[in-house]
């Protein structure tokens, strides 16, 4: 490799002095301040640094990662089989569970099923009568199923499941102060006091996965049988039809309720207790309520409506009540205002009335609004959680419905603005939108956004499109 030099001339070492002072001398001057320059600038605005926000890309990646949206099914589950045994005393669901589901569509090898606070005994796959024990990891909400081999969507399998539930206990970061998910719900276990022994569940949005194992998912439908066994004295309802009642030898009984219809697993319901029943029928479909004895007289007069509505929503809607029975009761301590589990809504406490109370009964509202969720919720159901709105809007607004039907415009008016006030009320601290795909939890989706802003947005769309065609296009369910 050649190498290459520069070739450097020095100044004479006579002009070296020089030279240095006029460079001293030149940096003196520059180093200087010249006071009207600093008078000048002393009097312009320095501008005050603008908080950089976040950015588009930010802003967007953020709203991605509070996105929910619906609920991938990889499997269809098609029907459960439940049998359960209650421990009172120490509140716990002893149950065995088989579930039949095939692959939604593409070919799976795992299955994942909810199940909170589970102890699990016994999981196998059902060939053949025989039971086949499968592998699986379970981290207290859900089971993964690991399968013997990959599963077409023609082939169909069925899991057997033997457990212990626990609704009381409080998952890892749960708010302990929020006691409205446990799904199923023991009152007085002790009998302490004089209080009833009552069981109820509670189901939505994903607390049925409390007592039995399942897909807790809305976009999830299926049939279900339950075989459940209490003390003689109890009464027991639950969705679909009582086929069977057998005593046991240890003076208990098994009641076994048939759900032939599919429908979501959050719909899935029971209750127990020592209640009187009251019959009454329309059109052949036999309607039932359950109190306690005491408010029996005032029962017949609270849901006297009842069959009058039917017929009333059959007709608005054009599709006439689609399930094989409809129960009504009411319970102590409920969670909620009510709610409309597939052929029995559970109702609060309060609609427990005897027979003087019920002379100012002023519960139609919320007997037509779980009523109604028959069609809206049951029959036709939402998606996902973010389309609450398509549940709790139109039920909101059957009350409107039926107040100006059996009452006058008059009084469905002054219905419509107690509700518009409510959401006005809750617009002050909270402004968002009807259907949202960015909610906490499912539990954030109950407000009076889907409800009351709900039925006033389905309000002002009959009066801008007409009764003929806003009423008409209910048909079209």
């Amino acid at each position: 490799m050649e190498e290459t030099f520069m070739k450097i001339n020095f100044p004479s070492l006579s002009l070296l002095p020089i030279i240095l002072v006029l460079a001293c001398t030149t940096q003196k001057k520059l180093l200087e301040p010249n006071p009207e320059l600093v008078k000048k600038q002393s009097q312009i605005a320095v501008p005050v640094p603008i908080p950089i926000g976040p950015t588009l890309m930010e802003k967007k990646e953020a709203a991605i990662a509070k996105y929910k949206g619906s609920h991938e099914r990889k499997f269809d589950l098609l029907h459960t089989s439940l049998e359960l045994k209650l421990d009172h005393s120490k509140q716990l669901v002893h149950g065995k569970a088989q579930l039949k589901l095939k692959p939604y569509f593409y070919p799976q090898d795992i299955l994942e099923l909810d199940a909170q606070d589970f102890e699990i005994h016994q999981l196998a796959l059902v060939e053949a009568g025989e039971k086949k024990a499968l592998a699986s990891r379970y981290n207290g909400q859900k089971i993964s199923v690991y399968l013997p081999q990959t599963y077409q969507e023609q082939d169909t399998l069925e899991l057997f499941i033997k457990y212990t539930a626990n609704p009381e206990a409080v998952a890892e970061g749960e708010n302990k102060l929020f006691a409205d998910t446990k799904g199923l719900y023991f009152i007085n276990p002790l009998e302490k006091g004089g209080k009833p022994v009552q069981v109820w569940t509670q189901g939505e949005t994903v607390h049925n996965s409390k007592w039995f194992p399942t897909i807790d998912a809305p976009n999830e439908r299926a049939t279900h049988d339950l075989k459940i066994t209490v003390q003689d004295r109890f009464s027991t309802i639950s969705n679909g039809t009582l086929v069977k009642q057998e005593k046991n030898s240890d003076g208990t009984r098994t009641d076994h309720w048939e759900m032939n219809l599919p429908h979501a697993p959050y719909l899935v319901a029971f209750a127990l207790g020592e209640f009187t029943k009251l019959d009454d029928q329309w059109r052949g479909v036999p309607l039932h309520y359950y109190v306690e004895e005491a408010y029996k007289e005032g029962a017949s007069r609270v849901f006297a409506h009842t069959p009058e509505m039917m017929t009333f929503f059959s007709e608005k809607l054009g599709v006439p009540f689609p399930w094989p029975k409809y129960d009504q009761v009411v319970v102590r301590d409920f969670v909620a205002g009510a709610m409309e589990n597939t052929t029995v809504s559970i109702f609060m406490e309060g609609l427990n009335l005897d027979k003087r109370a019920a002379i100012d009964s002023e519960w139609d509202g919320i007997i037509a609004h779980e009523l109604f969720h028959q069609w809206f919720g049951n029959y036709v159901t939402t998606e996902s959680w973010a389309h609450l709105p398509l549940n709790e809007a139109f039920a909101n607004y059957s009350e409107y419905l039926w107040y100006e039907y059996k009452e006058g415009r008059a009084a469905a008016d002054l219905h419509h603005i107690g509700e518009m006030e409510s959401y006005f009320e809750e617009a002050k601290e909270k402004q968002v939108d009807l259907i949202r795909y960015d909610y906490k939890d499912g539990e954030d989706m109950f407000d009076n956004h889907s409800y009351a802003k709900g039925g006033r947005v389905l309000h002002m769309l009959r009066k801008y499109l007409g009764d003929e065609a806003f009423l008409g296009g209910f048909i079209t369910i």
